[in-house]
């Protein structure tokens, strides 16, 4: 600090000021210059005068500083006061502060000084302001516009003067409202497994929508491509089997897993009857092997026994035939109904013993998505698609062991859990990267809203889950051409098939034409579009399924009936309200880049960063030009931030974007 005169001295030249003009910038550095001295009288002549809220820029977080330890009776210096900016992260005021240590022609005339001063921060009194110290306000041809293009200011007198009118209100909370959804309701359970799902929910005290989509997706894993519903009365070239793809969505803690699990035990039950029975199978496999060699052996010598003695070639030829019988049967197969963390090869050989489909769960389902992008995965996707029909086979590039090249029947279920935000994330890219509408065919989506924790400690419902796990092994077992089902088939597929009772026709076919001319024809975003054009095989698919449920249950036997269609209607209808907040979470209402740079801003950025810096950076969700853009937009909405456009102007350069930070942000809770 230079030496300047006594307090008493600068209050005596306060009275007798030469009344100097001086812009309201030099005013606050003059004044703050004298006020920063290791005693507090000179800070309380200003604070006698003016109003924190009369200063602007980076003077007005000085001045919360000064006036915080004024109140405090604590010492004010230039050390002190800018170890306080710092901490609280304000480090442009932090350096205007230290600036302000360098030496003044005038350093007494404190009257002036304050004269200078705008009350209550006006914007028609800081003409000439320029937010930097001891620097006039001079044109540089810049030009300072909004991000839409709108011209906001030719100087930086003028933009200062947009900020502090731009920034009066203070910034609005991160917070956002999720669009809403459809509840799900205990009737549109299939009634043999609505208490069992019921109890898994209250148990847990979790949204009963996981545990309902969990199982919708574990019924259509059990059936698989055994049978199939063609939609049309009449047109038998459209198959549909209820092969379907979901997921649970929501944050950490929210029992989104363990529901999953839980709802996937029948599965697992049966895989270990499954297993159990293979075992038994392959130990007397084995010992029909041991028998088939001695057999096998015995016809080979008596082949060439018969050889030695002339025998004619007939009777060689009918010995090499009995030879060749003696061979051992193929070994028996353990039927799987799930797979996890698999490759497409070791899928395939599972999936060629096992015909009918396999589910795919992965808790994380993020991995899986992420899996396709990895090198060497390029065929992944395609074989995936294809296996969400159902109905298809699938050509393998390269000669897999067990399997060959050729995949005759290809049906693939897939159910995972995934976090709001990621999920978010990888739905944007669905925009531009996912034309072939591989997120849209998780259909099976839903993101309820959390229940209040409820404390349930009880004995589970042993009757319902049993009751349960019997449809399960029922619909296993299921004979689609057994009296009750009366499936068909023809030349047309190889899978049997039922259609619609005439009254269910005529709600699929009212249904079916309300989706294609009025849902279809709204306008709608065009990943909205594509999703809800898959919904001409879900609602059969879920149609066929519920019937199915009914037929084990022996309550309905013969075509899908229009019971088990009307619910699968109602499925439809609220599938797709949760559809319709995946979807707006990603585009509008994910805050979370938003909430990760507004911390960053409170942390370590400084007023007019860029965004390129930020990418540079390489801070986590904030890693691509894309995520920091959006953050920004977000953050302007609610009042955060304004990114500025400013031109290369007279001096050259490149324009280029910078961010100006409300200096309110401190004072709100996200």
């Amino acid at each position: 600090m230079p030496t300047t005169k006594p307090t008493e001295d600068i209050i005596a030249t306060n009275r007798r000021s030469n009344n100097k003009v001086l812009s309201p910038e030099e005013g606050m550095a003059g004044a703050f210059r004298i006020a920063l001295r290791p005693d507090n009288d000179a800070a309380r002549l200003i604070f006698d005068e003016r109003e924190v809220s009369d200063f602007t820029g980076p003077y007005r977080h000085i001045a919360h500083v000064i006036d915080d330890r004024l109140r405090a009776n604590r010492p004010i210096d230039i050390a002190s006061v800018a170890k306080d900016l710092t901490a609280k992260g304000e480090h442009s005021a932090a350096t205007v502060g230290r600036q302000l240590s360098k030496p003044s022609t005038n350093n007494t005339d404190i009257g002036a000084y304050i004269r200078a001063i705008p009350q209550n921060g006006k914007a028609s009194d800081t003409k000439g302001f320029s937010g930097s110290s001891g620097s006039p306000t001079h044109t540089n041809g810049k030009k300072y516009e909004t991000r839409d293009g709108a011209l906001i200011a030719n100087n930086e007198a003028e933009l200062q003067k947009f900020l502090i009118e731009h920034f009066a209100a203070a910034p609005q909370t991160l917070e956002t409202n999720l669009a809403p959804v459809a509840i799900m309701e205990p009737e549109m359970i299939p009634e043999p497994l609505r208490n069992w799902l019921l109890d898994v929910s209250d148990l847990m005290s979790a949204p009963l929508d996981f545990a309902a989509a969990a199982a919708i997706v574990a019924l259509a894993t059990v059936v698989g491509r055994s049978i199939a519903l063609r939609p049309k009365q009449f047109d038998d070239g459209w198959n549909v089997t209820p092969n379907l793809w979901g997921y649970n969505i929501g944050k950490p803690g929210d029992k989104k897993s363990p529901a999953t699990d839980e709802v996937f035990k029948p599965l697992k039950r049966l895989a270990a009857e499954k297993r159990e029975k293979f075992e038994g199978e392959m130990k007397r496999w084995e010992a029909e092997q041991i028998v088939a060699e001695a057999k096998a052996k015995a016809a080979t010598a008596t082949l060439q026994k018969a050889i030695k003695t002339g025998a004619g070639d007939e009777e060689l030829l009918e010995l090499a035939q009995r030879s060749q019988l003696q061979q051992g049967q193929s070994p028996p197969v353990c039927r799987r109904y799930i797979a996890n963390d698999t490759t497409m090869e070791a899928f395939g050989i599972v999936l060629m013993e096992n015909p009918r489909g396999v589910l795919l769960n992965r808790d994380e389902l993020m991995g899986f998505l992420k899996s396709f992008e990895k090198q060497g995965h390029e065929t992944d996707r395609a074989f995936y698609l294809e296996g969400w029909n159902g109905t298809g086979d699938f050509m393998f590039d390269r000669v897999i062991r067990g399997i060959g090249q050729y995949l005759p029947a290809l049906c693939i279920s897939v159910f995972g859990t995934i976090q709001p935000a990621m999920l978010s994330r990888y739905v944007r890219t669905a925009t531009t990267d996912d034309a072939d509408g591989l997120i849209q065919r998780f259909q099976i989506g839903v993101y309820p809203d959390p229940v209040p924790f409820r404390l349930a400690d009880r004995h589970r419902n042993t009757e319902a889950k049993n009751r349960a796990f019997e449809i399960f092994k029922k619909l296993d077992e299921l004979d689609p051409k057994s009296v009750d089902v009366d499936a068909q088939t023809d030349d047309y597929s190889s899978i049997p098939y039922l259609r619609f009772s005439p009254e269910a026709q005529q709600l699929w076919n009212d249904w079916w034409t309300d989706l294609e001319t009025n849902k279809l024809q709204a306008g709608e975003m065009p990943i909205i579009e594509s999703h809800l054009a898959k919904y001409r095989s879900l609602m059969p698919s879920l149609a066929l399924l519920f019937h199915l449920v009914n037929v084990v249950d022996g309550k309905s036997s013969g075509p899908v009936d229009v019971r088990a269609s009307g619910m699968a209607a109602a499925w439809c209808d609220y599938l797709e309200s949760h559809a319709r907040r995946i979807y707006q979470m990603a585009f509008d209402g994910d805050t979370e880049p938003a909430r990760r740079l507004a911390e960053r801003i409170k942390e370590s950025l400084q007023d007019g960063f860029k965004p390129h810096e930020v990418v540079r950076k390489g801070w986590r969700g904030l890693d691509t030009a894309d995520e920091v853009s959006r953050a920004l937009g977000f953050l302007e909405e609610r009042g955060w931030v304004t990114v500025v456009r400013v031109s290369a102007g007279s001096e050259g350069g490149r324009p280029s974007e910078q961010v100006y930070v409300n200096p309110k942000v401190r004072e709100v809770s996200e």
